[in-house]
């Protein structure tokens, strides 16, 4: 028989039996955990619990459901309980389906699906947030947000008369629309306030005329373009398209296109120039197809900051905002004026003569002051801040005016520039080098390709990929080189980098100069100060490290750099005082010496030399023999320091049928690590590049492997001559104090 849970009753019943019902079960608990483990509970007693509990899918969670104990031990309920086959029904009759409240049985919920068409089946959708209602609540109006579709006629969303000439205002009234002109404009400026005006009044938004690629052929005879229907303007930046012909033109991407300037405007043809104003460009061959577009087209976003409440003196022309921080060629605007005449609340002003607490203004930057013909006895002033957004091929976001070459709009951007400054002191303070960026601040440039300048005052990023985090008037000025912040730092050498106060890295300098005053006068080296003497550098730390190769008893001098080949300087006028720290290894790791010398040098009036002893502080060889030896090298201004490593073992021959290297007392022990500097003859062994271990080594004959402990090298055909030496990686640190002369 099947088991059917009765609601109104809150047990279970059989179908069919007549039985069941309460008396079927035991008891009937909340939750499985207040099933009994005493003798109140018979074995094989039903049990029904009518909730779950615990959180699923983790184990404390159980079932509600029928439970039948199956063991008395009484230790735990997994152990004496088990869950029945038997669960709540998914599925009931609407009749018999009934929800109480908890706490008053008396409140119920019952369904009745009479209404519902036969073979239908309807859901009930239940929303994210708010109630469901009984129909008698529905409400009669709605939230607008509630209507989500059909028609409702204009009449019941405001008063007036609703057609194509009227609009509906905020306070729900339909008015006519003025002071908008429909068709085509270019150029066109959008006021907050919903009226036009001329390009010359103060704006919100300001839409310059789109960027729009024009048709073009070419004349090769005459050097004349046509493009019908463009709208170019004398001197207008543009760039080609995808031509056909036109030898002597180029077009394409940012790397390979090039920026012309529009000539000789007649109707729907022009001539192009390389610059401003220069003379037309030859084309050698006629352009059958291609297009051509404008360089820079802006959308320009108005923002507004820095109100002033001002007054204005007719006699003088000045103005009067205490406070202000207006500087000449600011571009203001004015509002809320109180009397007065000859200012306007629409147009663009730019300040002149500012003073404390006073300035005039003119209708054009840097032009002559406007005549006030009546006092002003209130008003407020405000500073403007355009966003120019650029379009595609052109700028791709400036913060200030479109670039005109003034103070104001600055120099044209590169391509693919960002530019997110609010202030500039010149014309050039801005992002001009192809996919340069500036990331906020005021003054600051980045004409290199990729350069960029993450924020500050007057820094500049003027090579290819150089960079400038922050502070103020920091310079990077060669390839890759870096300022970290701080003020006044200089990386001017290839990958140099900088940061602090003060401190430079020179252009032939690879390094770093941090601190106070250091100076980078030496190539790959580190230096630091907390300030100085007379002159930058004199007072310094400075680290660097050296590096060279020895397979034999001849001196090897170490050198820095790149390729290995720099020595490490002493300027004239300098004395040095360093710990140098020589570590040679053999190539395979198997040996080291360690060595640790004191030295001091000096240059004086361009003679290098020792001063005093070098002194041993330290030797420790796990193969005797080598040497370590430093001294001045007047001839190139330096530091010279050289390793001496130990004799090869010359004169050896290898047998192609055995592998065996045969070199009476040759010295050399298993695990040795050696490389071969010479091979005559023979084959399966490689000079100078391959480090090989000494195996089966006896007094006259070894054999090689290519690892450590492993198999003999394969030697596939005899040796006549060979030569086998250790080779020594030879490393040397310097960390020296740099004494600057003079008084």
């Amino acid at each position: 028989m099947a088991w059917t849970f009765n609601p109104f009753s809150g047990t279970f019943d059989q179908k069919g039996s007549g039985g069941g019902g309460s008396a079927f079960f035991a008891g009937e608990v909340a939750t499985y955990a207040d099933l009994p483990l005493d003798g109140t509970a018979a074995l094989n007693s039903r049990w029904l619990v009518r909730n779950s509990s615990g959180t699923w899918p983790f184990p404390n969670y159980r079932q509600g459901g029928i439970y039948i104990r199956t063991s008395t031990v009484g230790s735990s309920r997994d152990n004496d309980y088990t869950l029945a086959d038997t669960k709540l029904p998914d599925v009931f009759a609407d009749s018999a389906f009934l929800l109480y409240d908890n706490g008053d049985s008396t409140r119920n919920l019952q369904f009745d699906l009479g209404s519902i068409a036969t073979g239908t089946t309807s859901t009930l959708t239940v929303p994210a947030s708010g109630t469901i209602a009984r129909t008698s609540d529905i409400p009669t109006t709605f939230a607008a947000s509630a209507i989500t579709s059909g028609i409702i006629a204009t009449d019941r969303l405001g008063t007036g008369t609703a057609n194509g000439s009227t609009f509906l205002a905020g306070d729900q009234t339909y008015k006519a629309v003025s002071g908008v002109t429909t068709g085509s404009v270019d150029n066109a400026i959008i006021r907050a306030d919903g009226t036009g005006g001329s390009t010359s009044q103060s704006s919100d938004v300001i839409i310059d005329d789109p960027v729009v690629a024009y048709a073009v052929t070419g004349d090769a005879s005459t050097d004349i373009i046509t493009a019908v229907g463009h709208n170019f303007t004398e001197n207008q930046r543009v760039r080609f398209q995808s031509l056909t012909g036109g030898a002597g033109l180029f077009f394409g991407g940012p790397g390979s296109s090039t920026t012309y300037f529009v000539r000789n405007i007649s109707g729907n043809t022009f001539q192009v120039s390389t610059t401003s104003g220069g003379s037309a460009v030859n084309f050698t061959t006629n352009i059958t197809a291609g297009a051509v577009l404008a360089v820079q087209r802006n959308v320009t976003l108005r923002t507004r900051k820095q109100a002033f409440a001002i007054t204005a003196d007719a006699a003088t022309d000045t103005i009067t905002a205490t406070g202000h921080t207006f500087v000449n060629g600011d571009a203001v605007s004015f509002y809320n004026l109180t009397g007065g005449n000859n200012l306007d609340e629409v147009s663009r002003w730019y300040v002149i003569e500012a003073a404390t607490n006073t300035f005039k203004v003119s209708n054009s930057l840097n032009g002559t002051a406007r005549d006030i013909t009546a006092s002003y006895t209130g008003g407020t002033v405000e500073l403007e801040i355009p966003l120019v957004l650029g379009a595609p091929r052109s700028s791709a976001l400036i913060l200030g005016d479109k670039p005109d070459g003034t103070i104001i709009g600055g120099n044209v951007r590169g391509f693919g520039a960002v530019d997110l400054q609010t202030n500039r002191n010149g014309q050039n303070a801005i992002a001009s080098g192809t996919f340069s960026f500036i990331g906020n601040g005021q003054n600051n440039t980045a004409s290199g390709l990729r350069a960029i300048v993450v924020g500050g005052t007057g820094n500049t990023a003027s090579a290819t990929d150089a960079v400038v985090f922050g502070g103020e008037n920091n310079q990077a000025t060669s390839s890759w080189a870096s300022v970290a912040g701080g003020t006044n730092n200089i990386s001017s050498g290839t990958t140099s980098f900088s940061a602090g106060s003060s401190n430079t890295m020179q252009s032939a300098a690879t390094g770093a100069a941090c601190g106070r005053n250091a100076l980078g006068d030496r190539d790959n080296a580190w230096f630091q100060a907390t300030g100085r003497f007379a002159v930058q550098g004199d007072a310094q730390t400075v680290r660097a490290s050296l590096r060279g190769k020895s397979s034999s008893t001849t001196a090897v001098e170490l050198f820095m750099g790149f390729s290995g080949d720099v020595r490490f300087a002493i300027p004239s006028g300098k004395t040095m005082a360093a710990l140098i720290t020589v570590v040679a290894a053999t190539s395979g790791g198997e040996f080291a010496n360690r060595y640790v010398r004191a030295v001091t040098i000096a240059n004086r009036g361009g003679t290098t030399a020792l001063r005093g002893a070098v002194k041993d502080l330290d030797t420790e060889e796990q193969i005797g023999g080598a040497d370590v030896t430093i001294s001045a090298n007047d001839t190139n201004d330096a530091i010279r320091i050289e390793f001496s490593g130990v004799a090869p073992v010359t004169g050896c021959t290898a047998a192609a049928s055995t592998d065996v290297i045969t070199k009476t007392s040759h010295g050399f022990s298993n695990n040795d690590d050696i490389v071969f500097t010479s091979l005559t003859g023979g084959a399966g062994l490689t000079a100078n590049t391959v480090t090989y271990w000494v195996i089966n080594a006896n007094a006259n004959d070894f054999q090689v492997s290519a690892t450590r402990g492993g198999a003999a090298v394969n030697i596939t055909t005899d040796y006549s001559d060979m030569t086998a030496a250790r080779l020594f990686r030879v490393v040397a640190s310097l960390d020296g104090v740099d004494v600057g002369h003079g008084t």
